[in-house]
C-alpha cells in the first residue's frame, strides 16, 4: 500500500485481512490437494478455468498415450 505507512492501525487491519484472505485460498489448496490425493473429481471454483482445462487436457493426453502404448 503507499498510503497510511505510519499508522499502526491500518497496519493491524491489512495484516488481519491479508492473512484471513490467504488462509482462505490454503483451505481451498488443501481441500483440492484432498481430492487429488484421493482421485476424486476436482471442485470447479469458476476461477480456475484455465488450470482446470489444463488439467483435462493432461489426462486426455495420458489417457491417449496409455492406451497406444
Amino acid at each position: 500500500r503507499n498510503f497510511a505507512l505510519d499508522d499502526p492501525e491500518v497496519e493491524e487491519m491489512f495484516r488481519i485481512e491479508m492473512r484471513s484472505a490467504f488462509q482462505e485460498d490454503v483451505d481451498i489448496i488443501s481441500a483440492q490437494q484432498a481430492n487429488i490425493d484421493h482421485e476424486r473429481p476436482w471442485v470447479d471454483i469458476q476461477v480456475d478455468g484455465p488450470g482446470l482445462t489444463l488439467r483435462r487436457m493432461l489426462r486426455e493426453n495420458i489417457a491417449g498415450e496409455r492406451a497406444s502404448g
